[in-house]
């Protein structure tokens, strides 16, 4: 998994170019309301243990949480 998020995040740097920070968002495998995939609160993904991390709607709905967790992460940087 550790691998997968790594990747993810490189990715998700390169597409909104912000720059890859020195940590990792804790991803949390958790049961969210039938609506939601997945949410990012806080340095924290929860993903919906339904989601298969590895399918491509896992990888989809992880890359979309990264890009808050790059866009929370950058945003601290200037306070």
């Amino acid at each position: 998994m550790e691998a997968l998020i790594t990747s993810l995040l490189l990715f998700a740097s390169g597409t909104t170019g912000y720059p890859v920070p020195s940590i990792e968002p804790d991803v949390r495998f958790v049961q969210l309301e039938e609506r939601y995939d997945a949410l990012y609160i806080g340095g924290v993904i929860l993903l919906n243990s339904d989601v298969d991390p590895f399918s491509l709607i896992g990888e989809v709905t992880l890359v979309h949480e990264l890009t808050h967790f790059l866009q929370d992460y950058n945003s601290n940087l200037s306070l």
